[in-house]
């Protein structure tokens, strides 16, 4: 009896040992999606097309030249009208000239993109480039930096009737059906703490990270964005360095605040006109602005109106938002 009660006395004055003393169990923390879903790789590969990172300009507008010219070379075998057969080539021909004379290097000179639907997707003196593809319903812009592709951006047509009259909820809703769910990204707004919502973005599929941008208020667009995730940070520290005055805001937003301090701005009346303000210069002929020895001609007109506000010369066929997408 004494030997027992001197073990349990012995037991009772020694420390609880750490597999026996208690411990708050925690709840493993919620997984994070880092890869994209088969769904949304599938998707993102269907809008790449048959663009490739890396490509140049020449080997990019080489793919888009191909397209068109096989397009057009069916409609005019099959022709047997002469004169249908002229109008056929004449069309291929013009198109083939649309795109290549939309190529414009961004070397600090003035250009139709400077108060555009764009604005924001590129810098001045960075080495960056653009050329634009008209689709079906939407229009393609092609961003090169360093003459490699990098960057994919599209603007869905405000009449599409998949897309008119909705907001940005609702074009959320029809394009995560084709893409797999997306996180919202919001940014600070520059006259307050408040947040806004400034995108949705998908988890990376590989070497690809998509957006999708509202740009309805003074376009009328929604948008994607579908960029290369390995130059990414490259292009913005290039960016800090060589181009920095761009900030990131829209440059219509910014000359809409500042009011009549655009007076003067050969980009002045392009304002006017998207925000519905009377323009000064309506019934003369925009300006055509110069580019440099590799960047055409680009009419002023046509970058200061967009046409992807434009009627959609034929109604899609079905839900599909990448109806018309030729590539």
């Amino acid at each position: 009896m004494n030997r027992f009660i001197a073990v349990s006395l012995a037991l009772s004055i020694l420390p609880a040992t750490p597999s026996l003393a208690k411990k708050p169990v925690k709840k493993p923390p919620a997984s994070v999606v880092k890869e994209a879903a088969p769904q949304t790789a599938r998707a993102i590969s269907e809008l790449m097309g048959k663009f490739k990172w890396e490509m140049t300009p020449d080997e990019a507008m080489k793919v888009v030249s191909d397209e068109i010219a096989a397009r057009y070379d069916e409609k005019i075998q099959k022709e047997t009208i002469p004169a249908k057969q002229d109008k056929w080539l004449r069309e291929k021909n013009e198109a083939l000239t649309k795109m290549k004379d939309s190529y414009v290097r961004f070397s600090g000179q003035k250009t139709g993109w400077d108060v555009s639907i764009v604005d924001r997707e590129f810098a001045q003196n960075n080495d960056e480039s653009m050329f634009v593809i008209w689709e079906q319903d939407q229009r393609r812009f092609l961003f090169f930096w360093h003459e490699k592709l990098w960057k994919q951006f599209i603007a869905f047509n405000g009449e599409n009737p998949i897309f008119k009259d909705k907001t940005f909820d609702d074009f959320a809703d029809i394009i995560q059906k084709r893409y797999g769910p997306a996180a919202m990204t919001f940014r600070k707004q520059r006259t307050s703490d408040e947040q806004t919502l400034d995108h949705l973005e998908w988890p990376p599929s590989g070497d690809y990270v998509l957006w999708a941008i509202d740009l309805t208020t003074f376009y009328g667009n929604f948008c994607l964005s579908l960029q290369r995730k390995s130059v990414m940070g490259d292009i913005e520290k290039a960016r800090g360095e060589n181009s920095p005055r761009q900030k990131g805001g829209n440059a219509v937003i910014e000359a809409v605040t500042k009011g009549d301090e655009k007076a003067g701005d050969a980009n002045a009346d392009i304002v006017d006109e998207i925000t519905g303000r009377p323009t000064q210069h309506e019934a003369q002929p925009v300006e055509e602005p110069k580019h440099d020895k590799k960047g055409s001609k680009k009419k002023g007109a046509e970058a200061a109106k967009d046409p992807s506000k434009r009627p959609s010369s034929s109604k899609p066929t079905s839900e599909d938002p990448l109806e018309g997408t030729g590539f």
